[in-house]
């Protein structure tokens, strides 16, 4: 005779409990009785035959068993939560692409007039939100990907200095030492210039000068072409830019680590041959560049000051 699983409500009560330590808690949570909870998890104590919960004082501690179940059922409901949801989708051809808020802003959008044509109907939402945001069909991400997505090697990126050719022209900015003095556009705290420098081989020339940014959105990239200063940017970024002769690399033979990008979806959506051949899309122009933007060759020195 086949095995019943356990009722879902019960471990739904049980995964509450398992959270907040606490039957009460997880009553209000849950929006039922302290007895309620109490009852669900003395009906799989007895269905599976082993103790769930530990009273510690006021504290209902999990036992190992239960912290399995519990850890089951969060990933069951959000299975069926994502399930539903993708049922219940009303345009077969809409998705929600995460990306790196810098990536995002300085690479994707000015591929989005190619991606509509190659995907004729897409309905596109660009996400910005940050790893910890699980609304999205394909994502592009720094992390690791976790068990149970599909994930592959999308970039890796190494970050290079980079500045406007009327700054580089007005300040000579020419040598890596030539960027100790210069303005420099510093994003949260400043590792990514501490490793350049390293790289140029300038370790320990003091603190650095310049405008800092909380973030990593791509402010300190438009920074760089209006002038502001030099700014640290990944090959992918800065592609657009360099096309447009709105920015020059400064010394590129030196070069800081980026962090290799990831490509992560579900394998088991219900748009996966969509979003596999969105990944694919994407990969291939993350490889290959745009086809209607040519990267110029950096003028020399000579050139900038004529």
């Amino acid at each position: 005779m086949a095995h019943r699983p356990p009722p879902f409500a019960a471990l739904r009560a049980l995964e509450a409990a398992c959270r907040h330590r606490s039957y009460s808690a997880a009553a209000g949570e849950l929006g039922i009785t302290h007895s309620a909870i109490s009852q669900a998890v003395r009906r799989l104590e007895d269905e599976i035959g082993c103790k769930l919960f530990n009273r510690r004082g006021s504290v209902m501690q999990p036992t190992g068993a239960s912290l399995a179940l519990a850890a089951a059922y969060a990933e069951a409901a959000g299975l069926v939560d994502r399930a539903v949801r993708q049922t219940a989708d009303p345009s077969p051809n809409s998705l929600r692409l995460r990306a790196p808020a810098q990536l995002a802003r300085m690479w994707l959008t000015p591929l989005l007039p190619e991606l509509a044509m190659r995907f004729p109907g897409l309905s596109l939402c660009l996400r910005t939100a940050d790893a910890g945001d699980t609304e999205f069909d394909l994502a592009i991400q720094a992390q690791p990907p976790k068990l149970g997505y599909e994930a592959r090697a999308f970039a890796n990126p190494a970050l290079r200095a980079y500045a406007s050719p009327i700054l580089v022209r007005r300040l000579a900015l020419d040598t890596p030492a030539a960027l100790l003095t210069a303005p420099l556009l510093i994003e949260r705290d400043g590792a990514h210039w501490t490793d350049w420098f390293r790289a140029a081989g300038l370790d320990g020339q003091g603190p650095l000068r310049g405008t800092r940014f909380d973030d990593c959105t791509g402010v300190a990239l438009e920074a760089a072409v209006r002038g502001a200063g030099v700014a640290l940017g990944d090959d992918l970024s800065v592609r657009f830019a360099l096309g447009q002769g709105d920015l020059i690399p400064i010394c590129p033979e030196v070069a800081g680590e980026g962090r290799p990008l990831w490509t992560v979806w579900r394998p088991e959506h219900a748009k996966s041959d969509l979003i596999e051949a969105l990944a694919n899309w994407l990969g291939a122009q993350a490889a290959a560049g745009h086809p209607d933007v040519i990267i110029p060759a950096r003028p020399s020195f000579a050139r900038l000051s004529a």
